[in-house]
Protein backbone atom coordinates (compact mmCIF):
# COMPACT_ATOMS: atom_id res chain seq x y z
CA UNK A 1 0.00 0.00 0.00
CA UNK A 2 1.18 3.64 -0.67
CA UNK A 3 1.69 6.08 1.71
CA UNK A 4 0.91 9.90 1.04
CA UNK A 5 5.07 10.82 0.52
CA UNK A 6 4.98 7.35 -1.86
CA UNK A 7 2.04 8.85 -4.16
CA UNK A 8 3.68 12.51 -3.57
CA UNK A 9 6.76 11.29 -4.62
CA UNK A 10 5.26 9.67 -7.46
CA UNK A 11 3.54 12.52 -8.71
CA UNK A 12 6.85 15.14 -8.34
CA UNK A 13 8.71 12.09 -10.55
CA UNK A 14 5.89 11.86 -13.53
CA UNK A 15 5.94 15.44 -13.64
CA UNK A 16 9.81 16.35 -13.50
CA UNK A 17 9.25 18.57 -10.53
CA UNK A 18 11.96 15.74 -9.10
CA UNK A 19 14.30 13.21 -10.19
CA UNK A 20 16.25 10.24 -9.19
CA UNK A 21 19.32 9.17 -9.53
CA UNK A 22 21.62 6.24 -7.98
CA UNK A 23 24.36 7.29 -5.67
CA UNK A 24 26.94 6.06 -8.23
CA UNK A 25 26.67 8.07 -10.95
CA UNK A 26 25.19 9.56 -13.40
CA UNK A 27 23.55 7.14 -16.69
CA UNK A 28 25.10 9.05 -19.34
CA UNK A 29 26.60 12.96 -19.29
CA UNK A 30 24.88 15.77 -18.47
CA UNK A 31 21.97 13.81 -16.60
CA UNK A 32 21.68 15.95 -13.60
CA UNK A 33 22.42 19.03 -15.78
CA UNK A 34 19.57 17.88 -18.33
CA UNK A 35 16.45 16.93 -15.78
CA UNK A 36 17.29 20.02 -13.25
CA UNK A 37 16.60 22.59 -16.51
CA UNK A 38 13.12 20.77 -17.01
CA UNK A 39 12.53 21.45 -13.58
CA UNK A 40 13.22 25.31 -14.32
CA UNK A 41 10.72 25.05 -16.84
CA UNK A 42 8.02 24.93 -13.93
CA UNK A 43 9.49 28.56 -12.62
CA UNK A 44 9.19 30.42 -16.49
CA UNK A 45 12.93 29.36 -17.03
CA UNK A 46 13.19 28.51 -20.42
CA UNK A 47 17.26 28.38 -20.76
CA UNK A 48 19.33 28.42 -17.90
CA UNK A 49 23.03 29.26 -18.72
CA UNK A 50 25.05 26.67 -16.89
CA UNK A 51 28.72 27.00 -16.74
CA UNK A 52 30.24 23.43 -15.40
CA UNK A 53 33.50 23.22 -17.39
CA UNK A 54 35.69 24.72 -14.80
CA UNK A 55 34.02 22.62 -12.63
CA UNK A 56 35.00 19.70 -14.50
CA UNK A 57 38.43 21.15 -14.76
CA UNK A 58 38.82 21.58 -11.41
CA UNK A 59 38.39 17.63 -10.63
CA UNK A 60 41.20 15.42 -9.91
CA UNK A 61 40.58 12.22 -11.11
CA UNK A 62 42.41 10.28 -9.45
CA UNK A 63 40.97 10.68 -5.99
CA UNK A 64 37.53 10.53 -6.67
CA UNK A 65 35.99 7.26 -5.87
CA UNK A 66 32.19 5.66 -7.18
CA UNK A 67 29.73 8.02 -5.48
CA UNK A 68 32.32 10.48 -5.25
CA UNK A 69 31.13 12.75 -8.41
CA UNK A 70 27.65 13.83 -7.94
CA UNK A 71 27.84 15.41 -4.57
CA UNK A 72 30.71 17.17 -6.01
CA UNK A 73 28.62 18.03 -9.18
CA UNK A 74 25.04 18.92 -6.84
CA UNK A 75 26.98 21.41 -4.95
CA UNK A 76 28.70 23.28 -8.03
CA UNK A 77 25.40 23.25 -9.76
CA UNK A 78 23.25 24.45 -6.80
CA UNK A 79 25.79 27.41 -6.20
CA UNK A 80 25.06 28.52 -9.90
CA UNK A 81 21.40 28.35 -8.82
CA UNK A 82 21.65 29.94 -5.94
CA UNK A 83 22.95 33.24 -7.38
CA UNK A 84 19.55 33.15 -9.64
CA UNK A 85 17.07 32.83 -6.20
CA UNK A 86 16.79 28.83 -6.71
CA UNK A 87 18.46 25.94 -4.39
CA UNK A 88 18.26 22.42 -5.27
CA UNK A 89 16.76 19.90 -2.13
CA UNK A 90 17.09 16.07 -1.74
CA UNK A 91 14.33 14.22 -0.33
CA UNK A 92 16.27 12.00 1.96
CA UNK A 93 14.01 8.36 1.61
CA UNK A 94 16.65 6.19 3.62
CA UNK A 95 17.50 4.58 0.36
CA UNK A 96 20.62 4.54 -1.92
CA UNK A 97 19.32 6.79 -4.76
CA UNK A 98 18.89 10.42 -5.08
CA UNK A 99 15.53 12.05 -4.80
CA UNK A 100 16.26 16.03 -5.79
CA UNK A 101 14.26 18.50 -6.80
CA UNK A 102 14.61 22.30 -7.04
CA UNK A 103 13.18 25.88 -4.77
CA UNK A 104 13.08 29.15 -4.41
CA UNK A 105 15.51 29.83 -1.90
CA UNK A 106 13.04 31.63 0.09
CA UNK A 107 10.60 27.91 0.31
CA UNK A 108 14.09 25.74 1.15
CA UNK A 109 14.56 27.90 4.22
CA UNK A 110 11.34 26.88 5.71
CA UNK A 111 11.95 22.99 4.31
CA UNK A 112 15.22 22.26 5.11
CA UNK A 113 15.22 19.26 7.79
CA UNK A 114 11.81 18.66 7.74
CA UNK A 115 10.86 15.44 8.46
CA UNK A 116 7.57 13.78 7.03
CA UNK A 117 6.93 11.21 9.82
CA UNK A 118 9.85 8.13 9.18
CA UNK A 119 9.41 8.50 5.46
CA UNK A 120 11.31 11.29 4.22
CA UNK A 121 13.39 14.49 5.34
CA UNK A 122 14.15 17.53 3.03
CA UNK A 123 18.14 18.10 3.44
CA UNK A 124 20.35 20.54 1.22
CA UNK A 125 23.16 19.32 -0.90
CA UNK A 126 26.36 20.43 1.63
CA UNK A 127 28.79 17.74 1.27
CA UNK A 128 31.08 16.40 3.92
CA UNK A 129 34.50 14.45 4.47
CA UNK A 130 34.52 11.47 5.74
CA UNK A 131 37.28 9.77 7.73
CA UNK A 132 37.54 6.59 9.30
CA UNK A 133 38.97 7.83 13.05
CA UNK A 134 38.45 4.52 14.61
CA UNK A 135 39.31 1.26 13.29
CA UNK A 136 37.87 -0.69 16.42
CA UNK A 137 38.76 -4.16 18.13
CA UNK A 138 38.12 -6.13 14.94
CA UNK A 139 41.19 -4.52 12.88
CA UNK A 140 40.85 -7.29 10.45
CA UNK A 141 37.53 -6.58 9.15
CA UNK A 142 38.15 -3.18 8.50
CA UNK A 143 41.42 -3.92 6.79
CA UNK A 144 39.24 -6.53 4.48
CA UNK A 145 36.48 -3.30 4.07
CA UNK A 146 39.44 -0.66 2.84
CA UNK A 147 41.22 -3.27 1.04
CA UNK A 148 38.04 -3.99 -1.71
CA UNK A 149 37.21 -0.46 -1.40
CA UNK A 150 40.05 1.39 -2.27
CA UNK A 151 41.77 -1.97 -4.53
CA UNK A 152 45.03 -1.88 -2.02
CA UNK A 153 47.82 -4.23 -3.08
CA UNK A 154 47.67 -7.05 -0.51
CA UNK A 155 51.85 -5.86 0.12
CA UNK A 156 50.82 -2.11 1.12
CA UNK A 157 47.53 -3.08 3.12
CA UNK A 158 49.20 -2.56 6.37
CA UNK A 159 50.71 0.37 5.58
CA UNK A 160 47.54 1.99 4.28
CA UNK A 161 45.85 0.96 6.94
CA UNK A 162 48.27 2.36 9.86
CA UNK A 163 47.38 6.03 9.11
CA UNK A 164 45.17 7.80 12.38
CA UNK A 165 42.85 9.12 9.80
CA UNK A 166 41.69 7.75 6.42
CA UNK A 167 39.34 9.46 3.99
CA UNK A 168 36.71 7.13 3.03
CA UNK A 169 34.83 9.60 0.95
CA UNK A 170 32.60 12.60 0.29
CA UNK A 171 28.63 12.83 0.46
CA UNK A 172 25.93 14.81 1.94
CA UNK A 173 23.83 13.65 5.03
CA UNK A 174 22.36 10.77 3.20
CA UNK A 175 26.19 9.20 2.19
CA UNK A 176 26.98 10.10 6.00
CA UNK A 177 24.65 7.80 7.29
CA UNK A 178 25.35 5.28 4.71
CA UNK A 179 28.85 5.07 5.96
CA UNK A 180 28.16 5.14 9.83
CA UNK A 181 26.29 2.25 9.32
CA UNK A 182 28.52 0.24 7.22
CA UNK A 183 31.65 1.05 9.48
CA UNK A 184 29.68 0.95 12.96
CA UNK A 185 28.76 -3.36 11.73
CA UNK A 186 32.47 -3.12 11.29
CA UNK A 187 33.47 -2.20 14.76
CA UNK A 188 34.66 1.09 13.59
CA UNK A 189 33.54 4.82 13.83
CA UNK A 190 33.57 7.84 11.42
CA UNK A 191 34.58 11.44 11.84
CA UNK A 192 32.87 14.30 9.34
CA UNK A 193 33.93 17.67 8.54
CA UNK A 194 31.99 19.94 5.81
CA UNK A 195 33.97 19.84 2.32
CA UNK A 196 34.24 23.76 1.61
CA UNK A 197 34.46 24.79 -2.52
CA UNK A 198 38.07 25.84 -2.69
CA UNK A 199 37.78 29.76 -4.37
CA UNK A 200 40.60 31.28 -6.03
CA UNK A 201 40.34 35.17 -4.31
CA UNK A 202 42.98 37.44 -5.87
CA UNK A 203 45.32 39.43 -3.38
CA UNK A 204 44.45 42.87 -2.76
CA UNK A 205 46.50 45.10 -4.86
Amino acid sequence: ELSEVDIMLCFAITSRRMAVIDWSGEEYPGQVKRSITMMLKHYGIEHFLWNTKKFEASLDWEKIHRGDYLPLLFRDMNMQLNKDGYAIVFCDTKSDCFRYAILPISEFVQFENTELGDYLTIISPKIYNIYLVDKGNEFPKIMLYLKKKFSVPLSEIKEFCSKDKILLGIGNSIIVDEYRKEIEKLGGKIEVEENRPITNSKPAE
